[in-house]
Order: structure tokens, then C-alpha cells, then sequence
């Protein structure tokens, strides 16, 4: 199957999340075609999709928030899987609190979804990212699992019938 990976990702973190994720598809046999979200047209010539998008101020990037406005319609029309990274750890923003989600999964009815814990370094962030983490408590650092990450990919391979 041909699947669209789109991932909205400020500084990388989440984007590490998205490729693994097409890594495990792609070793299945699935042939995975990446796109930034702001070059984002379509669904047409692809199986599913799989939309991803780091947190930020407890919401999607504007980014995906846009592309999601944009084409809601076709995204639920598709296969889909998406999946967010922002909280981080037992400190900060909690899992489950990201504005507008559970509008957001109605909207799209995708077959599957995930939060992943994020990363934060200190040094890839301005002075408002760095006074707002200071803001919600939250510590640096690197909080991704990367086993939970593959473990959610070989699910999606299983619903596409690959051998994951």
C-alpha cells in the first residue's frame, strides 16, 4: 500500500517520532511517501495516511491545525492514523489535555491515534518556549519511547495487512 506520512514537527522531536513509524511500514512492505503539512494538496494516489503533530501551547502546530480545516473531509475518507507528542513525563501539560482533541478525532475518525511523550532541550528554544515550560513545571529533557512508538507502527501494519 502507498501511505502518506505528514507530520507537523517544530523542532525535530516529533518528526523522529513520524520516520519511526514509517520505518516500521516500510520494512512491512508499504511504500511511505513524507510531506511537510504547508505542502500538503491531497490524498488522491495514497492507501491511507498517517498525521502527526508535535504540541505546543497545548495545541496541534498551525501547520496541521490548518490542513486539517483545509481538508477534513478527504482526511476521513482515507485510512487514517494520527498521533501528537508534547506531554512530557510526570511533569507539565498531562496526557490527555490537548485542547480541541476529542472534536478534533470526531472529525476526522481515524482508525487508530496515540500521544506520545515529547522531548524538550533547553537549547533549541527561544525565550517564550523556555519561560512557558518554566510556566507549566516541566522538566528538559527526552521522554519518547520508542518501543511504544513501534509497537503503535506494527499496530497500523496489521489494519493494512502488511506483515509487520
Amino acid at each position: 500500500m502507498r501511505v502518506l506520512m505528514v507530520v507537523g514537527s517544530r523542532h525535530g522531536a516529533t518528526q523522529e517520532i513520524g520516520d519511526a513509524v514509517a520505518e516500521v511500514l516500510a520494512d512491512a512492505g508499504h511504500e511511505v511517501v513524507g510531506r511537510d503539512p504547508d505542502d500538503f494538496t491531497s490524498v488522491a494516489g495514497f492507501d491511507a495516511m498517517v498525521l502527526g503533530s508535535a504540541i505546543y501551547y497545548g495545541r496541534w502546530v498551525p501547520a496541521v491545525r490548518e490542513l486539517v480545516e483545509r481538508h477534513a473531509g478527504s482526511l476521513a475518507a482515507i485510512p487514517l492514523w494520527v498521533f501528537w507528542s508534547g506531554p512530557l513525563g510526570s511533569k507539565g501539560v498531562p496526557r490527555g489535555s490537548v485542547e480541541g482533541m476529542d472534536e478534533l478525532l470526531e472529525r476526522l475518525r481515524p482508525r487508530g491515534f496515540r500521544e506520545f511523550d515529547g522531548r524538550i532541550d533547553r537549547g533549541e528554544l527561544g525565550m517564550r518556549e523556555r519561560a512557558v515550560v518554566s510556566l507549566v513545571g516541566a522538566d528538559y529533557g527526552d521522554y519518547r519511547d520508542f518501543d511504544e512508538v513501534r509497537a503503535w507502527a506494527h499496530e497500523i501494519v496489521e489494519e493494512l495487512g502488511g506483515t509487520g
